[in-house]
């Protein structure tokens, strides 16, 4: 399968994604959902970090993507820290404040957490283009 993606922004940070991740990459964007499963290593949070750049979303001034983790620490350990090594090669700059990468087109990716279930509803009136969602465990 090839995905729909590689542009200057990858071709510069010389990535390639791994078979697993090109099979992720390769679901048209009008599927709504995607599921990336398995033990540690197959490269998914990296994935969920870098599905928005491989599609270029990054480069639309309306795109506006989420990622969450179950508790903030967990965000800044992993998803944060490894976001630090990637979108400034295709300039995001972050706002560790307010938890947002901000791109030069004004496209926006924010982290956040959903500890309890309740805590969806702070969310009940953004408008997001893409939703991940690392770590689903029951």
């Amino acid at each position: 399968m090839s995905a729909e993606v590689i542009g200057d922004a990858v071709d510069a940070l010389h990535l390639k994604p791994m078979p697993k991740q090109a099979e992720f990459l390769a679901i048209p964007t009008s599927i709504k959902e995607g599921f990336f499963g398995g033990a540690a290593g197959p490269g998914k949070s990296w994935m969920l970090l870098m599905d928005p750049i491989f599609r270029r979303f990054h480069e639309h001034p309306r795109f506006h993507g989420i990622i969450f983790r179950e508790t903030f620490p967990q965000l800044e350990e992993s998803l944060v820290f490894e976001s630090r090594k990637l979108y400034p090669h295709v300039g995001g700059q972050y706002n560790g404040q307010d938890h947002v990468w901000k791109f030069p087109s004004g496209a926006e990716i924010r982290f956040s957490y959903l500890a309890k279930d309740e805590q969806v509803y702070d969310h009940d009136t953004a408008s997001y283009n893409y939703v991940a969602y690392d770590e689903l465990t029951a």
